[in-house]
């Protein structure tokens, strides 16, 4: 809610204008005060800082309404509330143009931005200043009439007079701010055809400064002169100038959160407060003994003396800031520092360095040290796990790369040229193949042994990963080998077997459908060596499991017999194998894809083409496993025998 309201430019005028109203009638009307004692003027550069210009307008709007209506000289009333914007937008701008390691929104994170606040509020007090006196010199009974100035020392008075005040605001409302998260105003891009770099309104600057110390030695020049109306130009111009030129100090960095710091301001400066009221009088009194400041009325005695007990209390405040960065903020610093670098890539060495700093903070005594000699210890260890870390994964990507390589080689040695391979053939062949790892332990084939027959087989290695590619290469291998040497299919499968058996030290088994087609009769013989059973489709109907009883699979155990199976195929007719990772893919609800559902699906699509066929069921098995990770190899192979 507070985020929303202080962005707004409309809510951030009405209220600075409502609280300056409210401490402009306030002090305004004490007796200890009056308009000689003013303490509302020193949110001028503060609402600036925080809220930029449309704080420093809500402020200044509020100022001319509270001179105006309780009696000030109109002209007098607009030319104060025009120098006290100027003083805003001298804040807000100074803030972001003072050269600083770090650019960022008013925040009281370590001693020099405390400093660079004060500097800041040095500055606009001074030009306040310079402003102020030019005006009277031009403008001396108007003017004089405001503010009753009867000599310098006087005039000087308001300006220590929004030094003291800009001082006490800014160090409690940038703290609260920051620590409740209410956001600064953070300037953005102001671009305009004035274009001038602002190191030269350092020359009217220094042009003004000298007439007004000349001026008073020099009061036929002071007062009411040629003189006096050129540098009032000279100042008003060179401030309006400064307001309207282009303002672009690049990216910066918003306050995320506030600083420890910024509580311990609040406090320990409310504490010093309360501490230099008790030696008020005291203080007072030594400035009394002056001679000089006889000529002053009391009212700006106790505006010097309130001056130098803020002087007092902020010079003691900034000496236990120090310690308190030199003890604790800093050293913190230094620790997140080096976190930040193990979660930064590519500053692992810098990281050195910044251990080597907080070094600098031990001394091996205090509660700061411990936790820093724990941080040196956990770096270390993190240290080392990350350059062990370093090493696995680059072993990792070796890794992945030959697996890649070994993914590549399988697909290579499996055949996708189905078109070219049946093109002179009266049949059709399509397949798929897809491994749950980078390699797999599924294979199948198909080739021709002679002008009469083909030989398509499907296999299934037990086991995933290398070991089963291998196995699977293997076994691949010995299947076509001697399927080409001999004409029974029992017989290649007791022979793949013996040799299967062989140094088999992983006890990997394969099972494994193969069939062998007379492109010429139709027949068809196959062996099972404990597959799955295959799906037929005869005469233009359904799909149908083709169960026969199956033999063991390969590579148990050895000198087994194996049957071959015959059954005539017509033109039409069609044969699809698979292997258990179809019917055994599943999902977190429903169990296992089945062979029903594997079953209707073809029969779904089976007046499609082949590749058809296998996408959808394809997709279909992909549809129903959802997002559950793939946990086996997905073969499949469908046949179309045409005839002649």
């Amino acid at each position: 809610m507070l985020d929303k309201l202080f962005k707004n430019k409309k809510f951030i005028f009405i209220f600075t204008f409502a609280i300056e109203f409210v401490m402009y009638y306030s002090f305004n009307h004490m007796n200890f005060g009056g308009r000689f004692f003013i303490p509302d003027m020193g949110l001028a550069p503060v609402f600036g800082l925080i809220f930029g210009p449309f704080g420093g307008l809500g402020f200044a709007c509020a100022t001319f309404a509270g001179e105006f209506y309780w009696g000030g000289n109109f002209f007098a009333s607009l030319l104060d509330s025009s120098i006290l914007f100027f003083v805003s937008v001298l804040a807000y701008k100074l803030w972001y143009l003072i050269p600083f390691k770090e650019l960022s929104a008013p925040k009281f994170s370590s001693l020099s931005t405390i400093l660079k606040f004060v500097s800041v509020m040095f500055i606009s007090s001074l030009v306040y200043l310079i402003l102020l006196q030019i005006s009277f010199a031009a403008f001396p009974s108007i003017i004089g009439d405001l503010y009753s100035l009867t000599s310098f020392l006087n005039q000087f008075s308001y300006a220590f007079n929004l030094f003291d005040f800009s001082i006490i605001y800014g160090l409690i409302f940038i703290s609260a701010f920051n620590i409740l998260k209410i956001p600064i105003k953070i300037p953005k891009k102001f671009k305009t055809k004035l274009n001038i770099p602002y190191k030269f309104f350092l020359i009217p600057l220094v042009l003004l400064s000298v007439f007004i110390m000349f001026s008073h030695t020099h009061n036929d020049i002071f007062t009411e002169s040629v003189w006096s109306y050129l540098f009032f130009i000279i100042a008003f111009g060179s401030a309006i100038l400064f307001s309207l030129n282009t303002f672009d100090v690049g990216d910066i960095q918003s306050s995320q959160y506030y600083s420890i710091i910024e509580k311990i301001i609040v406090l320990f400066f409310i504490i010093m407060i309360f501490f230099s009221l008790g030696i008020f009088d005291e203080l007072h009194d030594v400035i009394v003994g002056f001679s000089f400041v006889n000529v002053l009325n009391i009212r700006f005695i106790l505006m010097i003396t309130l001056g130098l007990m803020i002087l007092l209390s902020m010079t003691l405040t900034l000496i236990h800031i120090y310690f308190v960065e030199k003890l604790l903020t800093n050293p913190l610093k230094g620790l997140t520092e080096a976190t930040n670098n193990y979660v930064v890539e590519g500053k692992l060495e810098y990281h050195k360095h910044t251990t080597f700093r907080i070094k600098n903070f031990m001394n091996d005594e205090d509660d700061m040290s411990v936790l820093i000699n724990s941080f040196n210890s956990l770096s270390d260890i993190i240290k080392s796990n990350l350059n062990n870390l370093r090493k696995s994964t680059i072993e990792k990507e070796r890794f992945k790369t030959e697996f890649n390589i070994a993914h590549d080689i399988q697909r290579g040695m499996l055949s996708t040229d189905f078109e070219e391979f049946s093109s002179n053939g009266p049949f059709e062949i399509c397949a798929f193949m897809n491994p749950a790892k980078e390699v797999g332990g599924d294979f199948y084939d198909y080739f021709k042994v002679d002008d009469e027959n083909i030989i398509f087989v499907v296999g299934d290695v037990s086991g995933k990963g290398v070991p089963a590619s291998l196995f699977m290469v293997r076994t691949m291998h010995l299947i076509k080998n001697h399927s080409k040497f001999e004409n029974n299919l029992s017989e290649v499968y007791e022979q793949v077997n013996n040799l299967a058996c062989e140094r088999n030290t992983d006890n990997l088994f394969v099972t494994s459908w193969i069939g062998k087609l007379n492109i010429k009769s139709g027949e068809l013989s196959f062996v099972n060596a404990g597959h799955n059973h295959p799906l037929i489709r005869r005469n233009g109907g359904d799909f149908e499991y083709l169960e026969t009883s199956p033999d063991l699979v390969l590579g148990v155990m050895e000198d087994m017999p194996y049957t071959e199976n015959k059954i005539n195929l017509k033109p039409g007719d069609m044969v699809f194998l698979y292997t258990d990772g179809v019917t055994e893919a599943n999902n977190n609800y429903d169990g296992f894809y089945g062979e029903d559902r594997l079953k209707n699906t073809l029969n779904n699509h089976k007046g499609q083409k082949l590749n058809i066929m296998i996408s959808e069921l394809t997709e279909d098995i992909y549809q129903y496993c959802g997002t559950r990770e793939q946990f086996d190899d997905l073969t499949m192979f469908i046949m179309k025998f045409e005839g002649d």
